[in-house]
């Protein structure tokens, strides 16, 4: 007969609620058909996940921001070669341009 797989070793998490916040965790599980131990347990689950969840969804929003602000400053170079009637303004100038006031660094979204 196979081995059980062997389950996670766990730990005893204990934590103090005031009077209030201990009869609204009770009231919350008993709602769920739950302890208030396993209630609790849950939202620290929960909890533990979402973040993991947000952190990939700011690292994916930062790459798509950074992909944007590539392609809007390109945007914005074309524009002004193509709109410059008056004074003739080169690819570079345009280049220039848009490097001092879209792509510098310091107009950089930095990581937290």
């Amino acid at each position: 007969m196979p081995a059980a797989p062997k389950a996670d070793k766990t730990t005893p998490i204990a934590f103090r609620l005031s009077d209030d916040k201990q009869r609204r965790l009770v009231a919350l599980a008993a709602a769920e058909g739950m302890s208030s131990g396993e209630y609790a347990r849950e939202l620290v689950m929960t909890k533990i996940d979402e973040q993991e969840i947000v952190s990939q969804e700011v690292q994916q929003l930062r790459s798509e921001f950074q992909a944007f602000r590539s392609d809007f400053a390109l945007a914005v170079e074309a524009i002004l070669v193509a709109s410059s009637n008056n004074k003739p303004l080169s690819a570079e100038q345009a280049r220039q341009w848009v490097e001092e006031r879209i792509r510098r660094p310091s107009n950089l979204p930095r990581k937290s």
